[in-house]
């Protein structure tokens, strides 16, 4: 959420009296529930959408007492803004802003708020914003409010507030006009709930529409909407949420409860201590426990049913000092029951064909294995003989792990003495023969070097000669000596540029060493140039994790297949083992060495990934399926 501080005009202080954001008497759940039931009213007194919605706007800025709000949508005949407002001048103060953070979540489809201070007072507003969601129809808009906020804490509980009235009144806006009609039997029931829940695109849009649409009817603070799964309940929908993340520790509390239920087959309630007379508590322990644990608010969760047989469950819960009575849990199992059919068409349209297949096959096996049949006979001969089978026989043990391609003969080629690099003839990946030059260096000051070292070579030679005409033994020596320094001098010039190309030692591929971009640049002698791997020699390095290092050994065989090519297997064989772990993947991993048996194909290419499967030999069937349980038991006893 952004913090923005700006100086609000004359206009805007005069727009925004102090009584206007004066607390009220009533309590926030007093509120809420008022504001639940008005725009409940609204909804079933509306004809369409845009009446609904301008009454949802204007309770919007009654319930959070505030100057200004501005709801646009999407609809057919193009976008609508419906307004609240206390003033024209809260209008122009508030207008601009309102809408630009409007557009801001209607762009990012997210709820956001924003500060802005009152210049020369203590007083701070916030601007709240969220999207407006109908159904099937996803988000069709955005509403904007303006609120009185003192701290952060005391925004960000008003902007969860909004959103949860938003949701609720984006559920509601889906059967706006459409007045409910009573069926004359039990089939035309279905018949109707069938058709409302084919206006919903999954069993989970589904339980939050009637979660939220119970929520209000009722002024509860939560409904929940679970269906059950042999004798099992799976939790769908909270309303006032968007989703429901089944690995919490709420939603498991909550489906526990919702199984209690089922087990009861009946109204589990637990009420508050002071709710009085009227409330009814069954004493069930799970609904105690959620009671206690939702500070003595009154708790109640309602079976439902559909030809006698339990395939949903709501929970409710109340807020503190309200209880339920019998008569408005019979009148929320009645109002609901009507729309379970339409959930299970829901459910069992959310199954692919491959669920549909396996539910009806494991209904078959259970039913014929219920029965004293051959078939149940035979079924359980079938069974034992497997399970010997497994217990008894062995089978051979494939170990499956990642590898990679490696050069087995992998050489570094350096400059053969220091100088500029003049040109470079290969790139990195390329394929290369015996011989061939890869890069040349400058050879300019090299034959410069070498004519001075002639000359010099020549100078010296004639001074020899002179002193030995002379009888000049010590001209004679200096001039030998420095004939022998011109000549040996010259010498290795002449062999350096016989390196001044750096040539292929073999067959082999480029692996790295890309020098377009140092031409020019002087290198000293031995600085690598290349990275070179030897053609037709290549490893396999293998990655072992821990629980296979005691299985792995020298001299196993076994198959290799790459990602490029997962047909063309090539058979290997374990050549070495390293005895130190690497780190890959924040896991130990220990590698392993072996060898392409054969000629090596062309296309293999060095960094390739692949698995190879490694025969370790034969074990029994139990253990080759069960033995990482196994140790991991031990482990864990042994810890112990």
């Amino acid at each position: 959420m952004s913090t923005e501080t700006q100086t609000r005009l004359n206009a805007t202080q005069d727009a925004q009296p102090k009584q206007a954001f004066a607390p009220k008497i009533e309590t926030p759940e007093s509120l809420s529930k008022k504001t639940s039931e008005a725009i409940w009213k609204t909804f079933t007194s509306s004809d369409n959408r845009q009446g609904f919605f301008s009454q949802v706007v204007k309770i919007l800025g009654e319930h959070f007492n505030s100057p200004f709000a501005v709801l646009a949508i999407e609809s057919s005949v193009g976008n609508q803004q419906l307004t609240h407002t206390v003033s024209d001048e809260a209008t122009n103060a508030w207008s601009k802003r309102c809408m630009g953070l409007l557009l801001d979540t209607r762009y990012r489809n997210l709820a956001s708020a924003r500060t802005i201070a009152e210049s020369g007072s203590d007083r701070t507003y916030a601007i709240l914003s969220c999207p407006l969601a109908v159904g099937s129809e996803g988000t069709i808009g955005a509403i904007s409010i303006v609120v009185s906020s003192p701290d952060v804490q005391s925004y960000t509980a008003q902007l969860q507030e909004l959103q949860a009235i938003v949701a609720n009144a984006g559920t509601m806006a889906v059967d706006v006009g459409q007045a409910p009609q009573k069926t004359a039997s039990a089939k035309a029931a279905d018949t109707a709930a069938a058709s409302r829940a084919a206006g919903y695109a999954s069993l989970t849009e589904f339980a939050f529409a009637v979660a939220n649409n119970l929520k209000a009817k009722l002024g509860c603070e939560s409904v929940s909407f679970g269906i059950v799964r042999k004798n099992r309940v799976k939790l769908l929908s909270m309303s006032g949420t968007s989703q429901v993340d089944p690995s919490s520790l709420g939603t498991q509390h909550l489906q526990q409860v919702m199984e209690e239920c089922v087990d009861a087959a009946d109204i589990c309630s637990i009420q508050h201590a002071k709710s009085g007379p009227e409330g009814i508590s069954t004493g069930h322990f799970l609904h105690r426990q959620w009671h206690s644990d939702s500070a003595g608010a009154s708790v109640a969760s309602i079976p439902l049913q559909v030809d006698e047989k339990i395939v949903a469950v709501l929970s409710l819960r109340h807020g503190p000092g309200h209880s339920f009575t019998q008569e408005q849990l019979e009148k929320v199992r009645e109002l609901a029951t009507p729309l379970i059919p339409g959930a299970l068409l829901l459910d069992r349209a959310d199954r692919n064909l491959v669920d549909h297949a396996k539910t009806a096959v494991i209904d078959w096996v259970l039913n014929q294995l219920s029965q004293d049949t051959w078939a149940r006979r035979i079924a359980i001969g079938v069974a034992l003989a497997c399970l010997c089978l497994i217990v008894l026989g062995k089978q051979t043990y494939m170990l499956t792990l990642p590898c990679t391609i490696a050069p087995a003969d992998e050489r570094e080629i350096s400059a053969p003495f220091e100088g500029v690099i003049e040109a470079t003839l290969v790139r990195p990946g390329d394929s290369v023969e015996e011989g061939q030059v890869l890069a040349r260096l400058d050879t300019r000051q090299l034959k410069l070097d070498l004519n001075k070292a002639k000359a010099d070579y020549h100078a010296a030679s004639i001074e020899s000669i002179q002193g030995a005409s002379e009888g000049d033994l010590q001209k004679l020596a200096i001039g030998k000596a420095k004939a022998d320094a011109a000549r040996s001098l010259a010498e290795k010039i002449e062999r350096n540029l016989q390196f001044s190309e750096v040539r292929a030692p073999c067959k082999g591929t480029i692996l790295s060493g890309d020098l377009a971009k140092r031409i020019g640049e002087s290198v000293p002698m031995g600085e690598s140039l290349f990275r070179f791997a030897a053609a037709d020699r290549w490893k396999i390095v293998i990655d072992s994790p821990e629980f296979a290092t005691s299985l792995i050994d020298v001299g196993q065989k076994g198959t290799f297949a790459t990602v490029a090519r997962p047909l063309d297997s090539l058979n290997v064989e374990v050549n070495h083992l390293r005895t130190h772990a690497e780190v890959r993947d924040g896991k130990n991993v220990f590698l392993s060495e072996a060898v392409i048996g054969g000629e090596s194909p062309d296309w293999l290419r060095s960094g390739m990934q692949g698995t190879t499967r490694i025969d370790v030999g034969r074990h029994p069937i139990y253990w080759v399926w069960l033995h990482r349980v196994i140790d991991q038991v031990r482990l864990k006893l042994w810890k112990i």
